[in-house]
């Protein structure tokens, strides 16, 4: 081979080799852009992200420690101005907690995931707040077990079980609909012993065992009507993100993208906003209306899911404290407060 084509192929080589590497740098560049600007767009919102878990972690502590806490929940209709305004500006609270969220979520859509422990803690607690207004498989499964001991059937695997509890919160639903009542309490004793039985039904097709005597069902209906008629109003994952889009506005040519609405704009979405925007409400609404907190939680499972939310959200607030004492965003007295409700 002669020197000239050598000489050829070295450079070459040369040629593909520095390709590569710049390549290869420029995708590290262009990764370590992504992530400065992951962690540039929480920085815009930790302030209003803090500024809202604070206000609503107060609240809560309200609501749930104070002796007569949350009793402007207690009702639908608010025969005071005063009660009107803490119910409302209640779910503002929840809703703008949504919408900093989802605001959040929507900037960071395209871009690398924070590997930092302190995103991935915080993104992690944020989880486990959605997971408290979403999720209510527990009281599923609590409602079967309740009703096994009642009809003594036992020696069931948890699979099973979690299977039972899914069926009969489905098929519960769908025979309160078809009455027209939202929960048992208010049937007649016929109807009450014609879900029983549709109920006792669902779970033992699903155990695999023999169906209940209709003497059993008529001897504990009334026991049965109370396992069965628990409140609940989960706020589904899916929902929380809809909330969230319907707290926020668009801002122009600022250093973030959306806005949370402010509390007029909330109030009077309320009382006169569009179908779609009252659709989403209602679904906030169901999780706080008709609430007494210092009420059997065995008979409203609200209760349990607002104070689960309250723990929660004090590891949030202590995840955007950071540890920093002289650049904190939240106050000593909140901090101490989330520090003592978290555990």
């Amino acid at each position: 081979m002669s020197s000239q084509v050598q000489t050829a192929l070295v450079a070459a080589v040369v040629s593909v080799i520095v390709l590569l590497v710049g390549e290869g740098f420029s995708r590290m560049r262009a990764s370590r852009v992504k992530r400065e600007t992951a962690r540039d767009i929480y920085s815009k919102y930790t302030d209003p992200l803090a500024s809202s878990a604070t206000s609503l972690f107060w609240r809560l502590r309200e609501i749930l420690e104070d002796k007569h806490g949350g009793f402007f929940l207690k009702h639908r209709q608010h025969h005071t101005a005063y009660e009107y305004y803490k119910a409302t500006s209640t779910l503002y609270r929840i809703g703008a907690l949504l919408g900093w969220l989802q605001a959040i979520r929507r900037e960071l859509i395209f871009l690398p995931r924070d590997e930092s422990k302190k995103f991935t803690d915080l993104e992690n607690y944020i989880q486990d707040l959605e997971s408290a207004l979403a999720d209510g498989g527990h009281v599923e499964v609590t409602r079967v077990r309740s009703l096994m001991l009642l009809w003594d059937i036992s020696s069931i695997p948890e699979i099973k079980i979690r299977d039972a509890g899914t069926s009969l919160d489905w098929v519960l639903d769908r025979e309160l609909h078809a009455l027209g009542v939202a929960t048992m309490a208010t049937l007649q004793d016929e109807d009450a012993l014609k879900i029983c039985r549709t109920a006792s039904r669902t779970i033992t097709d699903v155990f695999g065992v023999a169906d209940i005597s209709e003497a059993v069902l008529r001897k504990t209906v009334a026991r049965a009507s109370q396992y069965l008629s628990v409140r609940e109003a989960w706020v589904y994952r899916d929902w929380q993100a809809a909330i969230g889009d319907i707290m926020l506005s668009e801002l122009m040519e600022n250093v973030r993208r959306y806005q949370v609405i402010g509390y007029r704009r909330f109030e009077q979405m309320c009382q006169s906003g569009s179908d779609e925007e009252r659709i989403w409400l209602s679904r906030l609404h169901d999780a706080i209306d008709e609430l007494d907190v210092h009420a059997d939680q065995g008979k409203d499972a609200r209760i349990g899911q607002l104070r689960e939310v309250y723990k929660r959200l004090s590891r949030i607030v202590i995840a955007l404290d950071g540890g920093d004492l002289r650049n904190s965003r939240i106050s000593r007295a909140t901090l101490d407060e989330a520090k003592r409700v978290a555990g």
